[in-house]
């Protein structure tokens, strides 16, 4: 039988016969001239220009790279731009369940992302993606202390030591959702409570999680195979996480923390009252001893009293904080 050079269909419900090309089957035309790529090249940049945010769509590179990561927000995007669905397809898969007497519970899973131009059928660009139970935003979780008498984990130090004390008692936080009740410093049913991160032994119910994340991170690449093709110098980074995540979710791989002064949730503060070297500095010493920001700024807040989104932060306590978080152990106020 002789050879077709019709091209292969793989979804044909998905095609709009009739319709315009899409700007990737253009541009993945070779140009007849100079002007034509650079038209296109102009296109592209335009629309990341309007339409994609900082921070939200994309963000700082990785270390030693000077493409910006792409996000999943991102990347849904671009696929819309460019005429493109992605279709997954797991290369490998473990599953682990811990089952058996002395087995740990391990998930992992590798899968393959075909990006399907709509109006060919064509596949345009294959990413990779992997995730598993021992990243550290799943292998762990956070415990917080709770309330003796409400059960809120609203519990912090008080500000000030009382008279005839030696140390900082205890109070329940009303802000919190907490019931106000006050404690003194050697209570046991708060200080014996485990705190801070640990093993999360309830892989199991993370399943979907991280199966769900390893298929996003192949499209990710995907895209961004095709965004740096095209002249957008992108790579696949961080992903959207999830409620159900046992983490904070500061999943940032590189560039500064991200602050800024006057966020009055704390999502996004700035150390104020230092400079841009210190601020640094601090940053590259808690992430060394493997702490997270949101922990920094709470711990700062329960030991010092500053809330370091709205208040600067005094050279004193600057090198006390220093001392602090250069240990790995968990951010607890004491």
């Amino acid at each position: 039988m002789a050879d077709t050079a019709e091209p292969i269909v793989h979804n044909p419900d998905l095609l709009a016969p009739g319709l315009p090309d899409t700007v990737l089957d253009a541009a993945l035309m070779v140009p007849f001239d100079v002007k034509s790529a650079v038209e296109r090249l102009e296109l592209l940049q335009g629309f990341f220009k309007a339409v994609m945010k900082e921070g939200q769509d994309y963000g700082p590179p990785f270390p030693g790279s000077k493409a910006k990561q792409l996000y999943t927000s991102g990347a849904d995007k671009l696929c819309q731009f460019f005429g493109v669905y992605d279709r997954s397809r797991c290369t490998h898969r473990v599953e682990q369940w811990g089952l058996t007497s002395g087995e740990r519970p391990f998930l992992h899973f590798e899968f393959e992302a075909d990006l399907i131009s709509y109006r060919t059928g064509r596949i345009v660009a294959v990413g990779i993606g992997s995730a598993n139970s021992l990243e550290q935003k799943y292998r762990y979780r956070k415990t917080e202390r709770k309330c003796p008498e409400c059960q809120a984990p609203a519990i912090f130090r008080s500000k000030f030591i009382e008279r005839g004390a030696t140390e900082k008692g205890w109070y329940c936080n009303k802000n919190k959702d907490g019931c106000g009740a006050q404690f003194p410093p050697n209570d046991e049913r708060i200080i014996k409570q485990e705190v801070g991160r640990i093993e999360n032994l309830q892989i199991q119910e993370l399943h979907h999680t991280i199966l769900r994340i390893a298929t996003k991170r192949a499209k990710v690449h995907g895209v961004a195979k095709i965004a740096s093709t095209l002249g957008l110098l992108l790579e696949a980074g961080k992903d959207e996480e999830e409620d159900d995540v046992p983490d904070d979710g500061d999943d940032k791989r590189g560039g500064k923390p991200e602050i800024k002064a006057g966020d009055p949730k704390g999502k996004s503060a700035e150390l104020i009252g230092v400079s841009e070297v210190e601020r640094k500095k601090l940053y590259e010493t808690y992430t060394a001893a493997g702490h997270q920001q949101a922990d920094v700024i709470k711990w700062i807040q329960q030991e010092h009293g500053i809330d370091i989104t709205r208040q600067a932060l005094p050279k004193k306590i600057y090198e006390k904080v220093m001392e602090r978080v250069a240990k790995p152990e968990p951010l607890v106020a004491f």
